[in-house]
């Protein structure tokens, strides 16, 4: 679903309900945005997993959270959240965002990303970690604003149209739980 023109969105966590709209959500981003990291993913098997992670129901594994953006009922935004599953690497999350190209410079991802920010430092999480292509400057800034650093670059990490791309690390440290 395209729009036109801005409309007002709110920013959730998503719900088993949302799956089948995530999935798809998911696979529309992965094929327009330039420089999305990501696989298609497929409407069954996909489907289960997403809502396997969303139901939780596993003890002792990460934690994975995801959260969207709507605006006139219909999902136009996500981020994804999951607990990296190395026990030394607990309380660290990986972050992946995305939204609409129609949609996209209208606050939704600082949204979306501010609130997995706030869901981290309440569920304990001390480091959420992403990478980004270091051309896509929009991303760079928007995650500059959120509070993200730039750790470090991986020199030709990612080939995108065969076109090799420099990706940033970046990360935001939770200065509630230090960790240490």
């Amino acid at each position: 679903m395209r729009y036109e023109t801005p409309q007002p969105f709110t920013v959730r966590s998503a719900t088993i309900d949302d799956v089948v709209d995530l999935v798809e959500l998911g696979n529309r981003l992965e094929g327009e945005a330039e420089f999305m990291l990501g696989s298609a993913v497929d409407p069954v098997s996909g489907t289960r997993l997403i809502k396997a992670s969303l139901e939780q129901k596993i003890p002792g594994q990460p934690r994975s959270r995801a959260f969207v953006a709507e605006t006139g009922g219909a999902i136009v935004g996500l981020c994804l959240c999951r607990e990296l599953s190395h026990q030394a690497q607990k309380g660290i999350v990986q972050l992946g965002l995305g939204v609409d190209e129609k949609l996209r410079r209208q606050g939704m991802g600082l949204a979306l990303t501010e609130f997995a920010l706030d869901w981290a430092s309440r569920a304990g999480v001390h480091r959420v970690q992403l990478t980004v292509v270091k051309a896509n400057t929009p991303a760079v800034a928007l995650y500059e604003r959120a509070g993200f650093v730039v750790e470090g670059s991986l020199s030709r990490a990612a080939r995108i149209d065969g076109r090799q791309h420099d990706l940033y690390v970046m990360a935001w440290l939770s200065p509630d739980n230090a960790g240490g």
